[in-house]
């Protein structure tokens, strides 16, 4: 459904908190936007002349979220459950992602992939392509057109693989990665993000890795780590909470997002460490240095000098750390 406004009736079932399932039958579900405002008896009055989707006794339940699933695997999905891992790979898997080469049967394989995923109790998922830039945009231009919410990743993998399948070397696995990344950037996505992808560690050379980590940067992981003598349960608040639950809603781009936080972070003063933090992921996401120094400067007129010198002091110091 792609309305502004829909309203669900029938059992509706959810899970209040981890230690709590909730059960109200005969209730209305109510969207707006593509959030839920609420779940209630009756509908409320300023929602009386939308019209409902009645389900009887139907379950209406929250989507699922499939945290790993390979696209261009759905076509050969349930073969050779009999064997090994590698075998299975060599056999199936590797054949059939050199085709994602070929832009078109890319586009015709992951339209069902897209359009099956779509009609499925999947709405989240976290989804691998190929190692081929043009074809994982292409399923990233298809996944979000359906609406539903999902981060896709272009494969890495530099060895123990077919020559035919095997990126050139690390380095410009990393190269293209980047690239990869500033073409989706420049597409806008709402829903659909980019994440990292290493296939997994027998394809993965150390060095490949390394330039990953480059590209993902440290300083959101090392502020996590910081924290587990002291206050693990701080961190979790952190990423479920501030990434889980705020960062992760649609709306805003993530340049957008990290363009508000920059500013919020350098009009509340003092938050030095946690500024360079989010200056390292405005580079991440695309913002130029240009751009973030003038974020800074738009700030003047309502925070003050000493604290736009502070954030740009900031910047400069994480500048001058860049190749």
């Amino acid at each position: 459904m792609n309305e502004p406004v829909f309203i669900l009736k029938g059992n509706v079932v959810y899970s209040k908190n981890k230690d709590e399932l909730r059960i109200l039958k005969d209730h209305y579900l109510i969207s707006e936007s593509g959030l839920v405002k609420g779940v209630f008896e009756k509908v409320p009055p300023e929602y009386a002349q939308v019209s409902v989707s009645d389900y009887g006794e139907c379950l209406i339940i929250p989507g699922l979220t499939d945290l790993h699933v390979h696209a261009p695997q759905y076509t050969f999905r349930a073969m050779g459950m009999d064997m090994e891992l590698l075998e299975w790979l060599e056999t199936n898997t590797f054949p059939e992602e050199a085709k994602y080469q070929d832009l078109e049967y890319a586009r015709r394989a992951y339209r069902i992939f897209t359009d099956n995923l779509k009609r499925s109790v999947t709405t989240r998922a976290c989804i691998f392509g190929t190692i081929h830039r043009d074809a994982t945009l292409l399923l990233m231009d298809q996944l979000e057109q359906s609406g539903l919410v999902t981060y896709v990743g272009k494969v890495n993998m530099d060895r123990n693989c077919p020559d035919y399948l095997r990126e050139e070397s690390a380095e410009e696995s990393g190269i293209q990665t980047v690239e990869w990344i500033k073409d989706v950037l420049h597409k806008k996505y709402q829903n659909t993000m980019p994440i990292l992808t290493p296939r997994f560690t027998p394809s993965c050379s150390d060095e490949l890795m390394e330039n990953l980590k480059k590209i993902d940067g440290d300083s959101g992981n090392a502020v996590i780590h910081s924290l587990e003598n002291i206050s693990p349960d701080l961190g979790t608040y952190i990423v479920e909470f501030a990434f889980g639950d705020i960062y992760a809603r649609h709306g805003l781009t993530l340049q957008e997002r990290e363009i508000i936080t920059l500013a919020s972070l350098l009009t509340a003063g003092g938050c030095e460490p946690q500024l360079e933090v989010h200056i390292s992921a405005a580079l991440h996401v695309g913002l130029s240095k240009e751009k973030i120094i003038e974020t800074f400067l738009q700030c003047i007129p309502y925070t003050g000098f000493p604290k736009v010198l502070n954030a740009i002091f900031t910047a400069d110091k994480l500048f001058q750390k860049l190749p």
